[in-house]
C-alpha cells in the first residue's frame, strides 16, 4: 500500500480547492454532453503490480448528461516504472464512467459518486503485454467555473485482473483533477 500516505495527502488537496472554488453559478452542468480532459495519479496495490510504481497520466472523455445521472466514455493513459528495469510501462485503454450527481444547497459544488469499468492493457519493457479488465468505484465534487466549465476533482478505488506478461490482480487509487467544457445550447 505504498500510495496509501500520498492519496490522502491529495484528496486534502482537493477538498482545499474545492472550498477555494468560485461562488458565482449553479453547480450542475446545463449541456446534455460535454468533453473533459483530465490528469491522473495512480498508486497500485497486489500481485500485478508488486514492481509497479505509482505514475501520472492523463484521460480524455465525452460524457452525456441527463438530469442527475450522467455516463461518460473515454480513453485513459498512465507512465510508470517497474522496480529494478530501466524504461517505463504503459497503461492504457478505454472505459465508461456511470456517475450520479446530488443536489446541495451549494451553487457551485457538486459532489457525485462513479463508478469506472475499463479494459486497460500494459505494455513497455516487459516483453509481452497484459490485458485486464478493471472496476472502480469512488467519487468526486464539481466545481462550477462558468455556465458552460466545471472543475471535476475525483479519486476512485477498484480491482484489476491481468493476464499475459503481467498476471494476477491488483488494486488501484485513481485521483483525478480536469476540466469538463459544455458542448451546444
Amino acid at each position: 500500500m505504498r500510495y496509501h500516505i500520498s492519496g490522502i495527502r491529495a484528496l486534502s488537496l482537493v477538498a482545499t480547492l474545492c472550498v477555494a472554488a468560485p461562488t458565482h453559478a449553479v453547480a450542475q452542468s446545463a449541456q446534455a454532453f460535454s468533453i473533459q480532459g483530465s490528469g491522473l495519479y495512480i498508486g497500485f496495490g497486489g500481485s500485478a503490480y508488486s514492481e509497479m510504481s505509482s505514475g501520472a497520466g492523463f484521460e480524455g472523455q465525452l460524457r452525456y448528461t441527463s438530469g442527475a445521472m450522467s455516463i461518460g466514455a473515454g480513453y485513459q493513459y498512465t507512465r510508470h516504472t517497474m522496480e529494478g528495469e530501466e524504461g517505463h510501462m504503459n497503461n492504457s485503454g478505454a472505459f465508461i464512467e456511470p456517475r450520479y450527481v446530488f443536489s446541495t444547497s451549494s451553487p457551485t459544488l457538486a459532489p457525485y459518486l462513479s463508478a469506472r469499468l475499463g479494459l486497460l492493457r500494459m505494455s513497455g519493457i516487459m516483453p509481452e503485454s497484459s490485458n485486464g479488465g478493471t472496476v472502480n468505484l469512488g467519487g468526486g465534487v464539481l466545481a462550477r467555473l462558468t455556465s458552460r466549465a466545471n472543475l471535476d476533482f475525483g479519486a476512485t478505488y477498484g480491482y484489476t485482473r491481468f493476464s499475459g506478461g503481467i498476471a494476477g490482480s491488483g488494486s488501484d487509487l485513481v485521483l483525478r483533477a480536469g476540466l469538463a467544457i459544455g458542448l451546444g445550447g
